[in-house]
């Protein structure tokens, strides 16, 4: 099983005021809390749930109201760093390796248009995904929680792809007589994440109006909704998934949704579904071949890690692991590796080795299990277990971005820097370029005694946060930490004058009129 890696995170490219509208999501989280609240409550009948568009409210200049793929790539990858910064997406290799291998399975078939993709997953039991401009996609825990097989959740993920490929959230914003990028990110966040305390209603009723405004201008037209399915539909036939999962699961989210009351999951808000549009889905399914069957156990482990990665309650879900043997032995299985995880978790190391022995003796194919199964190893100060392990699963899967990530992590614990310094700059020179691997390479560096290398690390993780400031500082000290290598501190100026351009061009933005 090789796909479960991390997908590359690109240096943050902020819109010139997308930090300072970042640091207002608080207020517009509030405003978002109204909104939610004043939404229509699901009802199980034929009539789609669709918010009439009223007109935006006046928010600035509109000239340039025309998104070109730099703005849309500005506008999405602003949004992301704001739930970066807030502490809302999954930080899990694992996790995120999965969602951006399926989701590149279902682009192999799409017409992209050259577009980059980045398939992230948000911490929230909401059972929810969206398409942002320039690519950006996010999918829920609540709907991976969800699904009940990865046809269904592949059905979703195509679904918004269409949405990209299609422009709709892009051309929604053009359409309206007064943009701006930051407020467009300030309010995309308020409302795909929306929360609140008491304290806040003052603020909801004061901004509840402008940002409801927006929210039912974003909400997807019935057209666009039929122009996805339709779009979805052809993408997963033919990556070889299978279509009627589309239509299936939404008549699933459908029928169970009648037990929300007036809860109705928030997919079906912004998604709205009615006995046509499932219909009509289930009737292009038709038109397909019998789809390619993929390793459906894969899918179980990685729901299964979210499930445990989301839980605010580890001994309720481990009592509710252990106790429900009837399943399917898809499902027995990850029961046990979800157990093997808990029990690590809640500091039953020998037990989770226990469980991932034998979890491994029965399937030594499983790249989650030699992670899980070192990490219990580490936590008992067993290091030297843990690299044999490792090693007998890279043999397998050579250079597999989790089981490297282990690795590094390993030879730390057992002192050897060095060589975890060695091992993090090639997995780092083959593409590897997301928050963990600089980390990892940073911490190796610094330990083997390589401080240039290690202050170039700590920049480029910096600037994936979004701190372009704190990078270039990193920067500097990494300038001077090589003073003595013409080659290195070639190459350290030369990035430094790329980021102190960048970070001019920002200020100067900011300081124009909206």
């Amino acid at each position: 099983m090789t796909g479960l890696n991390k997908p590359p995170m690109r240096a943050s490219i902020h819109h010139p005021s997308a930090t300072a509208w970042s640091r207002k999501r608080p207020l517009f989280l509030a405003a978002a809390v109204g909104v939610c609240m004043a939404l229509p409550s699901f009802a199980a009948t034929d009539q789609p749930l669709i918010l009439q568009p009223i007109e935006l409210p006046d928010i600035g200049d509109p000239a340039g109201a025309l998104l070109t793929p730099t703005d849309e790539h500005n506008l999405g990858q602003s949004l992301y760093q704001s739930l970066f910064e807030s502490g809302d997406l999954l930080d899990d290799n694992l996790v995120n390796g999965y969602i951006q291998g399926l989701g590149e399975r279902l682009l192999s078939s799409a017409d992209s248009l050259g577009q980059k993709y980045t398939f992230f997953v948000v911490n929230e039991s909401t059972i929810n995904a969206f398409a942002a401009p320039g690519g950006f996609i996010g999918i829920f825990t609540g709907l991976i929680e969800f699904a009940d097989t990865e046809d269904e959740l592949a059905a979703v993920v195509a679904h918004e792809i269409a949405h990209v490929t299609q422009r709709h959230m892009a051309r929604t914003f053009e359409a309206a007589e007064q943009f701006s990028v930051p407020l467009a990110v300030a309010i995309l966040s308020a409302v795909l994440l929306a929360r609140g305390s008491n304290s806040q209603v003052t603020d909801a009723a004061l901004f509840g109006g402008l940002a409801g405004s927006v929210q039912q201008r974003i909400n997807f037209t019935r057209a666009n909704e039929e122009e996805a399915d339709r779009v979805g539909i052809q993408i997963l036939g033919t990556s070889g998934f299978d279509p009627h999962h589309m239509g299936g699961f939404f008549s699933r989210l459908q029928r169970e949704s009648r037990y929300y009351g007036e809860q109705a999951p928030e997919f079906l808000r912004t998604h709205p579904v009615n006995s046509s549009r499932v219909a009509d889905a289930l009737g292009r399914a038709d038109a397909w071949g019998k789809p390619r069957n993929p390793d459906p156990q894969v899918f179980e482990l990685m729901r299964m890690r979210v499930k445990v990665l989301s839980t605010k309650d580890p001994r309720r879900l481990l009592v509710e692991l252990t106790e429900n043997k009837d399943q399917t032995p898809r499902r027995q299985i990850a029961n046990r590796y979800g157990e093997a995880l808990l029990r690590n978790q809640l500091g039953e190391y020998n037990a989770a080795v226990t469980l991932l022995t034998a979890l491994l003796r029965d399937d030594a194919l499983r790249v989650p299990y030699y992670v899980a199964y070192a990490e219990a190893e580490l936590n008992l100060n067993q290091p030297q277990a843990a690299l044999k392990k490792l090693t007998e699963g890279l043999n397998l899967y050579p250079g597999d971005h989790a089981m490297t990530l282990a690795k590094a992590r390993a030879q730390l614990a057992a002192g050897d820097a060095e060589n975890a310094y060695q091992l993090m700059q090639l997995h780092n020179r083959e593409g590897n370029l997301d928050r963990e691997t600089w980390t990892l390479l940073a911490t190796a560096a610094d330990r083997s005694g390589h401080r240039a290398a290690a202050h170039e690390a700590q920049a480029e993780k910096y600037l994936l946060e979004g701190d372009r400031e704190t990078a270039i500082q990193q920067l500097k000290q990494a300038q001077r930490a090589a003073s003595d290598d013409y080659y290195a501190s070639s190459r350290i100026a030369s990035r430094l004058r790329d980021l102190e351009t960048q970070q001019q061009d920002s200020k100067k933005d900011k300081k124009s009129p909206p």
